[in-house]
């Protein structure tokens, strides 16, 4: 961020002071239902409470619709040492985010859909704000109140890349907050080290207030890459964030929001665990050069609400701002075959608009339009090494060693092979939707649900690629005494585009059973995922245009060669046809742009499920079960060439499953209990490639890769207060997390079993408002891989941190 952004902001912090009371009065607070008095039994926690706040689209409290929801709070993160989003996909069922390189590959997955590249299927809110691009995903928390996890398509409202769900992160709402938080860290083994600052700040008549935070965190690493003797997964970041709200009337109420982050950290720690070709030492990081990965993120958001007497407008726009580079050592072993840079400049643009009725009403409805612009521009050098160069020319040894060829030979007479690429895929979506809710429908505590998007997606690709420089290769046919040198520059341009038009419906009925003690529904709805351009593959086409062009040039320079030769026309033609004949059957097919294109992903979803108060509200319960019908389903799969990744459209799948959680209060509240459970069997329905080198390959019925059939997540959380004058609380808990069985590729050769880890925690809290915690994560030490892929015949895999343990220490004043 410039120094003048920031200066800006402490001005506006400078400028208010820290008095006023708790609620405006406009907010339309829903009161608190976790309020109890003395000698009350224990009562769970409601999360939800400032419903026109938190979201500009829902009419009702998240466990009041008909949707699969779990609410993740403050205390449940702060508990765990959750700090992102993948850490914070722990806490909840059926939601997996594993780490996967680097925070470039964010991919999440609910109820088994999910994206390892590209556009994501579960999308990303944060107050309010749309994340369109998941290279944005993995970011630091600051001042994070909740997180919720939406599972299943909420396409209708909220339209494309949401299909398997959507997170919503709300963070704190300055006029309810106050004072100064002030937060540092460090962990064992990898050398981590942490600090955080958030203060809250507000105007006397308490009709302005601010929010401003700032963040460092790094550490050395946990795994080593014994090739170049360091760490390999060394990493820091820093940011700033604030929250402008202001109180205009009664009625009206502008929130600003600015974020900034940096972080710089070295990507792909992937262990060598099988070489089939050279039979390198396994069991290590072996890369040669260090791959990396930075990122500036940049985020700003205006959201305006007016409240009307019978109604609530609501205007959100937001941009974001990426900028980062990826370097890669894409062999990932000591070998020095190839090397890919992907430098990326991404702005995004969006508004929203909407209108929805008041809370409490028979008929409640939400209506609105949506537009998004985002304008990336890409480049992607890839450079051949020697290494790489020797395993090019091994592929022209083996087309020409056939005994009933002439003897040829080809190859390049260069130490590396630099292609370079640029590309701009601007892309551009907007919808127009409606949801009405009708309560009380027949019978009291019926209710239905009717809700229906437009959604318009035009999606851009320009691209112009080519070698840095002239590539010479050299051709020999000693039959004929020819040896030559030749050059080639693959020069690959061109434009394309398309466009999509989709309905997004979704009716639901709903009964609840009055008295806050819950409800049951079913639902159906639909499910939509974006195409898009498999821009990392352009190396592909690139190395096989230059192969198509270096065979031609030597064709055409063979049958110049022999016709001008003394030789009877008879053996001209027979030398011509032999020589011919060979390169005709191993020259490519030109590469066209449209090869780059992926389709669309689009699914129907079907659920039963209900939200449960019990005992007197001591213990919450949600449970649902699912079956999602997925067509053109998206997966990433490397090329054939193991020289870069696709996307393609692998068929049809089905995932059916269910999930279960529960939030239970005991003690008085001193004790609390968190559990879920999510099962997901996701399967290919329709996937038959045809036949490959006489096989043929079907993986209809197979397993759909990266998925975890079961997700595990418990908490038990203690906390007793002390009256001593230095001593106000201690507490303690324990958590544990479990994923698996994952499949990693859509053959089901290589398979993930289910792992669990643990982690505790002791608190004091101590007068004065500080605080002291230590804690432990894996403390079982378990070995589970998080990725695994097969590149080039040499297997590798990604592993979750080891056993490691942490202090930290809490200042608020």
């Amino acid at each position: 961020m410039k120094k003048g952004s920031l200066l800006l902001l402490l001005a506006v912090a400078i400028g208010v002071s820290a008095k006023g009371n708790t609620n405006p009065a406009n907010t339309d607070i829903v009161p608190p239902t976790d309020i109890t008095a003395d000698g009350d039994t224990s009562r769970v926690t409601n999360l939800e409470t400032a419903i026109v706040v938190a979201s500009p689209k829902e009419t009702s409290l998240l466990r009041k619709q008909a949707l699969s929801v779990s609410l993740i709070s403050k205390d449940d993160l702060d508990n765990r040492g959750s700090n992102s989003l993948k850490e914070a996909a722990t806490l909840s069922a059926n939601f997996y985010m594993p780490q996967y390189g680097s925070r470039l590959t964010s991919a999440a997955y609910i109820r088994g859909i999910g994206s390892r590249i590209n556009s994501p299927a579960v999308g990303l809110y944060v107050d309010n704000m749309p994340f369109h691009d998941k290279t944005a995903y993995d970011f630091n928390f600051i001042d994070v109140d909740r997180v919720d996890v939406l599972r299943g398509p909420q396409s209708t409202l909220y339209g494309r890349n949401t299909m398997g769900g959507l997170i919503k992160i709300h963070t704190a709402d300055p006029f309810t907050h106050y004072g100064t938080d002030i937060a540092f860290g460090a962990t064992s083994r990898s050398g981590g080290k942490k600090a955080q600052f958030n203060t809250f700040l507000h105007n006397k008549d308490n009709t302005l207030a601010a929010s401003v935070g700032a963040f460092y965190e790094g550490q050395r690493g946990f795994f080593r890459n014994v090739t170049r003797g360091s760490k390999a997964d060394k990493s820091d970041a820093a940011g700033v964030k604030s929250r402008i709200a202001w109180q205009a009337n009664r009625n009206l109420r502008f929130d600003v929001n600015l974020s900034y982050e940096y972080s710089d950290e070295r990507a792909c720690p992937y262990v060598l665990l099988a070489d089939t070709i050279t039979h390198n030492t396994t069991g290590v990081i072996p890369q040669n050069r260090q791959s990396l990965y930075q990122r500036n993120l940049f985020n700003a958001g205006l959201g305006i609400t007016w409240e009307a007497p019978n109604f609530i407008l609501s205007s959100i726009t937001a941009y974001q701002h990426l900028k980062d580079r990826l370097f890669m050592d894409q062999d990932f072993t000591a070998i020095d075959i190839f090397s890919l840079e992907q430098r990326q400049r991404l702005n995004g643009i969006s508004e929203e608009i909407s209108v929805k009725s008041k809370p409490g009403k028979w008929w409640q409805w939400t209506t609105g339009v949506f537009a998004n612009h985002q304008w990336t521009n890409t480049s992607c050098p890839v450079t051949f090494y020697g290494d790489g160069v020797d395993y090019l020319n091994s592929q022209f040894t083996r087309i020409f060693s056939n005994p009933a060829m002439p003897a040829m030979s080809l190859a390049f007479n260069e130490q590396d092979i630099p292609f370079t690429a640029k590309f701009r895929t601007p892309n551009m979506n907007a919808a127009i939707f409606h949801q009405s809710t009708l309560h009380d429908l027949f019978v009291k505590g019926l209710s239905l649900t009717v809700g229906l998007r437009l959604d318009y997606d035009r999606h851009k690709l320009e691209l112009n690629s080519m070698t840095a420089r002239d590539i010479y290769y050299a051709f020999a046919m000693p039959s004929f005494r020819i040896n030559a040198v030749m050059s080639s520059n693959p020069a690959f341009a061109g434009k394309t585009d398309y466009d999509t038009w989709q309905l997004l419906p979704k009716f639901a009925l709903q009964y609840d059973f009055g008295k806050d003690k819950g409800n049951v529904y079913a639902l159906v709805s639909r499910g939509y995922r974006s195409g898009g351009y498999n821009i990392q593959n352009y190396s592909d086409l690139s190395q096989t245009l230059l192969r198509r062009q270096m065979m031609i040039n030597v064709q055409d320079y063979v049958t110049r060669t022999i016709n001008a030769m003394p030789l009877p026309d008879a053996s001209k033609e027979r030398a011509i046809a032999g020589m011919t004949g060979a390169m005709a059957a191993n020259i490519p097919e030109e590469p066209a742009i449209d090869q780059l294109q992926y389709e669309a992903e689009t699914s129907w979803n079907y659920e039963v499920g209900t939200h449960l108060n019990l005992f007197g509200q001591a213990l919450q319960l949600d449970a649902s079960l699912f079956m999602i019908e997925t067509r053109n389903q998206q997966l990433a799969r490397f090329t054939e060439s193991g020289f870069g990744r696709v996307l393609v459209n692998a068929g049809k799948s089905r995932s059916c499953g269910a999930e279960v959680s529960l939030r239970a209060a005991m003690l008085s509240n001193r004790l609390l209990l968190t559990a879920g459970y999510g099962y997901t069997h996701a399967v290919f329905t329709n996937y038959d490639l045809g036949m490959n080198n006489g096989i043929n390959v079907d993986y209809t019925d197979n397993r759909v890769p990266f998925v975890p059939e079961h997700t595990v997540n418990a908490a038990l959380d203690f906390r007793q207060p002390v009256s001593t004058t230095w001593l106000k609380a201690v507490s303690a808990g324990v958590d544990v997390f479990g994923a698996g069985n994952v499949y990693w590729n859509e053959a089901n050769t290589m398979r993930e079993p289910f792992y669990a880890v643990m982690g505790a925690r002791i608190g004091l809290e101590f007068a004065k408002n500080i605080s002291i915690g230590i804690w432990g994560k894996n403390l079982t030490g378990n070995d589970y891989r998080t990725f695994r892929f097969v590149n080039m015949n040499r297997t590798f895999a990604q592993y979750g941190t080891p056993r490691h343990f942490g202090i930290d220490l809490n200042v608020h004043f």
